[in-house]
């Protein structure tokens, strides 16, 4: 799916305006890499659970993230869950 200006949700340098674009938008700018890795940072995963579930260095899980940081406006791991609309769900154990 490809990503114009006319769609109104990507600024002049590609990134998504946060809040206004929806899922679907930004997980379509990110790489299938940068994709994965976001969607383990979203739901908790350390960065360096991340380079072990992908076989990747640490620093090329940072790099990752970094890049989807910039690519969506985010400023960290904490927002990814909004803007790629991830649904964390937890069990309760009595």
């Amino acid at each position: 799916m490809a990503m114009s200006l006319a769609d109104g949700n990507i600024s002049s340098r590609g990134l998504v305006r946060r809040r206004e674009a929806g899922p679907a938008t930004a997980r379509a700018l990110l790489t299938p890499g940068e994709l994965d890795a976001a969607l383990r940072a979203a739901t908790g995963r350390s960065n360096k659970q991340i380079a072990g579930d992908m076989y990747l260095s640490v620093r090329t899980v940072e790099n990752r993230l970094q890049r989807v940081y910039e690519k969506l406006g985010a400023s960290g791991r904490h927002e990814l869950l909004e803007l790629l609309g991830v649904r964390v769900t937890f069990d309760l154990v009595a």
